[in-house]
């Protein structure tokens, strides 16, 4: 059975089948191939997959960021973080940084950020002066902090298969390696600055009551991501409750406050997101069943047998290096759906806290969305951008080797992912 299910698998994935349909074939035909199992079996297995009431949050989260997104705000935000640090030496650069780590409190998605401000950004670096691969390299590299800071829909899931974690706390112990990572992009950027011939700012004529007033029209925005986490993290709304709130006050904002969009255009975003939702949950229900089919084969224990006489640093090691080999092939969700319920319990039975350890999946998971073959964040800043994949593959390289830095002191020093939830647990 696992023989056909991962030669299938392999299969559908090569020939560029979507993940989900992969799973679920794959699935069926191990299967019905095994005989061993009724094929009611298969039914069971994708309902059980989607019966999970803090499910209902990830459709409200996708739509209440598509609502956002859709009223043109990423460009405030964009605006925002130009009046701040636009008049220094490469001050696009550390604008377009702050700009997709502040809407990345809203999008909570990777590809939004740089299909959003993003793109903006990347047309202005290139006009200010900016090479244009070194332009798209950066905007891809910061995006991976859209699945980091909350909300985060692949927070949801990975709070689904571990259950030692709540959406809560991992919505709260997302925000300091998201800013750290911002962080080091920064220095990535102050490097290229250096190193450049041109001065690489923007210089806007801004009056302190202008800046104020720009501040002021921000608010309203990054309220929502405040109030998310609070609610969530303190008991005051679950994830799901938390998820509806958040598209009702992106209605009333973009509607009333900017009046960015009009009820007209409310049918649109409503059915995008509902595409987009069902990509996800078709993922859930399918990643149940593989998983199932894995169970059923024993490979959870043949990897326990292995990865259980490593020591809590040979296994973070072992486990970093194998989710950047599976991030160059699958998705940051489909990942954590298949994985994180083989390698979470491991991680816990080692004495690894169950947080910092979720962390580190979720940024390894994240950064891999930047390798080759099936790195989505390369192919979306390709299109966007107009530069070469393979081109722009080879500028994101050394900016890759920074995340891997990150992403090694994180593992290295725990208190860095677990002290801000311990802290507000207080």
């Amino acid at each position: 059975m696992l023989t056909i299910l991962a030669v299938t698998f392999l299969i559908f994935i090569v020939i560029g089948v979507p993940v989900s349909i992969a799973l679920g074939f794959a699935s069926i035909l191990s299967v019905l191939i095994d005989g061993s199992f009724p094929i009611v079996i298969v039914a069971q297995g994708l309902v059980r997959g989607l019966d999970s009431f803090p499910l209902l949050a990830i459709p409200f989260f996708i739509l209440s960021a598509e609502i956002l997104s859709g009223g043109g705000l990423s460009a405030i935000l964009l605006r925002v973080a130009i009046a701040c640090v636009g008049r220094i030496p490469g001050g696009l650069g550390y604008a377009n940084i702050g700009g997709i780590t502040l809407f990345s409190g809203i999008s909570g998605s990777a590809i939004a950020d740089v299909a959003g401000p993003g793109s903006v950004a990347i047309k202005m670096m290139k006009e200010t002066g900016y090479s244009p691969r070194y332009a798209a390299a950066l905007t891809a590299s910061i995006s991976v902090v859209g699945p980091i800071i909350p909300p985060s829909i692949i927070m949801v899931l990975y709070s689904l298969v571990d259950d030692r974690v709540s959406v809560g706390t991992l919505f709260v112990a997302g925000i300091v390696p998201g800013l750290i990572i911002a962080g080091a992009m920064c220095c990535v950027n102050f490097v290229y600055t250096a190193r450049s011939n041109t001065d690489l700012r923007i210089i806007e004529k801004r009056t302190l009551v202008d800046f104020g007033r720009l501040l002021l029209q921000s608010v309203p925005i990054l309220v929502l991501p405040v109030f998310i986490i609070v609610s969530v993290h303190g008991g005051l709304a679950t994830p799901t409750e938390a998820s509806v709130i958040a598209v009702v006050y992106a209605l009333i904002v973009g509607v009333f406050v900017y009046k960015t969009i009009r009820f007209s255009d409310i049918p649109k975003l409503v059915l995008t997101a509902a595409i987009a939702s069902i990509s996800v949950l078709m993922l859930l229900a399918t990643a149940q069943l593989f998983s199932w089919v894995l169970t059923i084969s024993q490979v959870p224990q043949l990897i326990y047998g292995v990865f259980a006489a490593l020591n809590q640093f040979e296994f973070l090691l072992s486990t970093m290096v194998l989710l950047l080999i599976v991030g160059m092939f699958l998705e940051p969700a489909p990942a954590i759906l298949i994985v994180g319920p083989v390698l979470a319990p491991i991680a816990y039975s080692l004495g690894i806290d169950p947080t910092h350890f979720a962390i580190i999946f979720i940024v390894n998971v994240t950064i891999g969305m930047l390798t080759p073959p099936v790195g989505s964040l390369l192919f979306v800043t390709s299109v966007v951008s107009r530069i070469e994949l393979l081109a722009l593959a080879r500028s994101i390289a050394p900016i890759f080797l920074v995340h891997i830095l990150v992403l090694a002191i994180l593992a290295i020093f725990p208190d860095i992912v677990t002290w801000l939830p311990n802290y507000l647990a207080r």
